[in-house]
């Protein structure tokens, strides 16, 4: 349950500040979709 937690936590911090486009303001070359997608399994261990 708490990885669960953690992943939930993550892609809807992840996804907030995607929509109020402040990963474009503070790091405009960081791909999110890739982000989520690589740290998704170290947060699932």
């Amino acid at each position: 349950m708490y990885r669960l937690f953690r992943l939930w936590t993550f892609v809807h911090g992840a996804a907030s500040l995607l929509i109020d486009e402040e990963y474009a303001k503070v790091a405009p070359e960081l791909d999110v979709e890739a982000l989520i997608t690589d740290t998704t399994p170290s947060l699932l261990r």
